[in-house]
């Protein structure tokens, strides 16, 4: 009979449903790998409609610049210039810069396709954890709750850095979850899978190290307790811990070659420069006013995940966080019996990060982007705490049982129904205790990095077709509002930027951008519902004066 794997010495998870076993437990997996199906042909159909980002070109022009410094044995050294992308972990960008060129789509159309391949990943890991400390039942939720969580499938297609750094940190978690598990065993091929997921982590962000970290500390943690036959392997299980990290830091050197021409300081150094972070302090609207990314107030983080996670997550984390206390207070205990080192590991890399930001005053860029590898163990341990919801309303009354299913499938629709309505902007997702979009709307950042830009330009295009042939083909000149190239990639050659607005026909801006835009009605407006995200005004003819 299948079960699932727990560290030895532990109360067995009362998470897990005792119809989670046998041939029901396999229905639910079946489920599980239908909908991560679904979700494939979810990303095969939409990759190609996410715009253009303003970190893209200079990430693709990083990875493009690490395939030239190995092919050319170390020679070509833009990899390694000064600046501040080398300061990264190239390893995503030297795959993504191979990939773009066995794929017969537009360069960046391509590396949507990866990002996304690898933000499927990143949910499937999330499965994978939950169902390890809970079942099938809590893995399939967690991943579910995973996918219709904005700010991850808002990032899915176009975010090749924090994405990927999320996925990873999610799969090398639960790599070490699974080698948890195992104890006193120590298979091979789980030491293998942690170092091989921890390296992706490190190759990409040096924070990727944190799971490592508590994966040491539940070793410690397991020989405070005294689990039965930790003791004895503590010395294997060491060195395993020795021999992944040693692993994980050889493939995270394989992808960055200023860390490979410095492989002990480098690493260290840009941890450093990244916890304090200060070469870009611009504005950042928050609470309805501009405040510098230097400083920022301390409930920057929490706030924004209180109003950018779907409703039925924030409901699950909280009532979580309620039956702990209430459990540990009964109990005299700080873990009460159904938790483990495990749970502790996962709750530890949503809420240490949030911490250390808070206490360390470090700056971040807009929105919650550099705090995305939070995101998949919140929705980890929301999918705990709903499959213990069903465990409890099964005994519950029939008319709180219904009550309760039938307001959760609402909030869920909801929810799937304002991803499908922002598509592809379901990275501005508020959740209701925003008041939705439009709540948001001046008082928190919206889109950022011009990716609305795509369907201004296609739209633009249009236009000069209908208006004939001499207008599709003549040349015109475009003033736009950074990121330029966001637009310019969708435009034909035949389009011309200028620096000076005046000289331009037509105006390229984002709501959120730096640029006023002229008080002329658009000729083309990107919004979502009812809320503008970007506009083009076309100079050549006023059309009235906008109220």
């Amino acid at each position: 009979m299948p079960r699932t794997p727990r560290i030895r010495g532990e109360a067995p998870s009362r998470l897990k449903s005792p119809r989670s076993r046998g041939g029901h437990s396999g229905g639910i997996d079946r489920l599980a790998i239908a909908g991560f199906l679904g979700l494939l042909v979810l990303v095969l159909l939409t990759f190609r409609d996410y715009g253009l980002t303003w970190d893209e070109p200079a990430f693709a022009a990083y990875g493009n610049d690490i395939a030239r410094f190995y092919a050319t044995g170390g020679a070509d050294r833009a990899a390694v210039a000064p600046g501040y992308l080398r300061l990264y972990g190239g390893l995503f960008e030297a795959l993504a810069a191979v990939w773009v060129r066995l794929l017969p789509f537009d360069a960046y159309d391509a590396r949507h396709l990866l990002i996304a391949l690898a933000g499927l990943g990143g949910i499937a890991a999330c499965w994978r954890a939950a169902r390890l400390l809970g079942g099938p039942l809590a893995g399939l939720l967690a991943g579910a709750l995973l996918a219709i969580t904005p700010g991850y499938w808002g990032h899915l297609f176009n975010n090749s850095k924090d994405l990927p750094f999320a996925a990873a940190c999610m799969w090398a978690l639960s790599a070490w979850l699974s080698w948890v598990a195992g104890w006193p065993k120590v298979r091979q091929w789980r030491v293998a899978e942690a170092a091989v997921a921890t390296g992706i982590a490190l190759g990409i962000r040096m924070a990727g190290g944190l799971t490592w970290a508590l994966a040491v500390a539940a070793f410690g943690f397991a020989l405070w307790r005294g689990a039965p036959g930790v003791r004895r392997v503590a010395g294997r299980l060491g060195i395993a811990l020795v021999a992944a990290l040693a692993g994980g830091w050889m493939i995270m050197l394989a992808g960055w070659p200023w860390a490979l021409l410095h492989p002990c300081t480098v690493p260290v150094s840009s941890l450093a420069r990244f916890s304090r972070f200060a070469d870009w302090d611009g504005p950042i609207l928050f609470g309805g006013r501009a405040v510098r990314a230097v400083a920022l107030p301390w409930d920057y983080v929490p706030r924004l995940l209180f109003l950018t996670l779907p409703e039925p997550v924030i409901i699950l984390l909280g009532g979580g966080l309620v039956w702990w206390i209430v459990a540990a207070w009964r109990r005299r205990r700080i873990m009460p019996a159904p938790l483990s080192p495990g749970h502790v590991m996962v709750a530890a890399v949503a809420v240490v990060p949030v911490v250390l930001v808070i206490a360390g005053r470090s700056v971040l860029f807009n929105g919650l982007r550099h705090m995305l590898f939070i995101l998949p163990p919140l929705a980890c341990l929301a999918g705990l705490a709903a499959a213990a919801g069903v465990t409890w309303l099964r005994r519950a009354r029939p008319v709180i049982r219904a009550t309760v299913l039938v307001s959760a499938a609402v909030l869920v629709a909801l929810d799937v129904a304002t991803l499908a309505a922002l598509h592809p902007y379901e990275h501005v997702a508020y959740n209701q205790f925003a008041g939705g979009l439009a709540g948001a709307q001046g008082r928190y950042e919206l889109d950022y990095w011009g990716s609305p830009y795509r369907e201004a330009a296609l739209g633009l295009l249009a236009r000069m077709e209908a208006e004939g042939p001499e207008s599709a083909s003549r040349p015109w000149r475009v003033f736009v509002c950074e990121p330029a190239e966001s637009a310019l990639h969708y435009l034909p050659a035949t389009f011309l930027r200028v620096t000076d607005p005046a000289r331009a026909d037509f105006f390229f801006v984002i709501a959120g951008g730096s640029c006023r835009p002229p008080r002329i009605a658009p000729a083309f407006a990107v919004a979502r519902m009812g809320v503008p995200l970007a506009w083009v005004v076309d100079l050549r003819t006023p059309r009235g004066v906008l109220h």
